[in-house]
Order: structure tokens, then C-alpha cells, then sequence
């Protein structure tokens, strides 16, 4: 009978470490994480709850979003474009929702070409959180706002309106 109550007793108290360990598992899930875990999941991959240069806090939305970018640049590797990993573009696409893309300008420099409709105050926090993905050594030299299908441009730029009918990008202060 005694052992009986002891070996009852263990595994009662194993069950409930086990139970306690598990519950990690879904308290931790960028899905379905909120509040405190985004906030230190943010800090285990470097994504602070508050964008230093404004104050802005994030929301939980914003916080998955940024954290899983942050977790794709620090998995991604210098090519521009790749099938077998994660490229620059990809991390891009997943951080501007497909609303940017980047070109190398072949002088260690890349220029960053957003949508004019994404929101400047996230492309700042983008920025600012160090989200933007480049090989060691190489920088943006500058982040252009774009019109798809309506900016100036010449004959080689399929994409691009002629005199008249296009607007020009321009160059952001960011």
C-alpha cells in the first residue's frame, strides 16, 4: 500500500512538472504568443517592444510580424535572390508584405524601392529596428518610395510612364 502511495505520488508530481514544461510550448508559440511572451520573444531574436527613435510601442501584430522578419534576416544569406535558402528579397517581401524590393548597385550598396502607399512610420521602424537584410560589409545608400505601375522612367523599364504621365520616386529622409 505504501509503495503504492509513493509510486502514485511521483508520478503524480512528475505529470505536473511535465504539465508545466509543456505549457512553454504553447505560451511561447509566435501564433498564438501575447503581451510578456512576444515581448521576450522579441528580446531573444532582438526586437525590442518599443522603437527606440519614436517611442512608439508595438502592438502584438506588429511584434510577430517584426520578429518573424528579424528571425528571417538572421537566417538569410547574401544572395539577392535564391531557391535553396532564404534570400534578401525573400526577407523583403515578408517584411514590407510584398510592397518593396531591392536592387544592388554593384559599389557594396543596395538601394531599397518601397511602395509609396506602405506606411512610413513602420518602413521607419523597420529601419530603425535593424530589420533590413544586407551581406556583411554592404549598406543602403538610400530608400526610394515608388508609384507601381506609375512612375517615370524610360523605355528600358517596362514597368515605368514616359513625360507627362508619370510621377517621379522619390528619395525618403529616413
Amino acid at each position: 500500500t505504501k509503495a503504492s502511495a509513493e509510486i502514485e505520488m511521483l508520478a503524480s508530481h512528475f505529470s505536473r512538472i511535465f504539465d508545466f514544461y509543456r505549457s512553454f510550448e504553447d505560451a511561447f508559440d509566435l501564433d498564438t504568443a501575447e503581451g510578456d511572451q512576444l515581448t521576450i520573444i522579441g528580446k531573444i531574436v532582438g526586437v525590442p517592444r518599443t522603437v527606440p527613435s519614436t517611442g512608439d510601442v508595438l502592438s502584438d501584430a506588429e511584434m510577430r510580424i517584426f520578429i518573424r522578419a528579424k528571425a528571417a534576416k538572421n537566417s538569410t544569406g547574401p544572395q539577392m535572390v535564391a531557391d535553396e535558402r532564404i534570400s534578401l528579397q525573400d526577407v523583403i517581401n515578408y517584411a514590407f508584405e510584398g510592397d518593396a524590393y531591392i536592387v544592388d548597385n554593384y559599389d557594396m550598396t543596395l538601394t531599397l524601392y518601397v511602395d509609396a502607399d506602405f506606411d512610413l512610420v513602420t518602413l521607419g521602424a523597420i529601419k530603425d529596428l535593424d530589420l533590413l537584410p544586407s551581406p556583411q560589409g554592404v549598406r543602403y545608400n538610400s530608400i526610394v518610395t515608388y508609384v507601381p505601375g506609375g512612375t517615370f522612367g524610360f523605355l528600358n523599364n517596362p514597368e515605368a510612364l514616359g513625360f507627362g504621365a508619370g510621377v517621379f520616386a522619390r528619395n525618403t529622409d529616413l
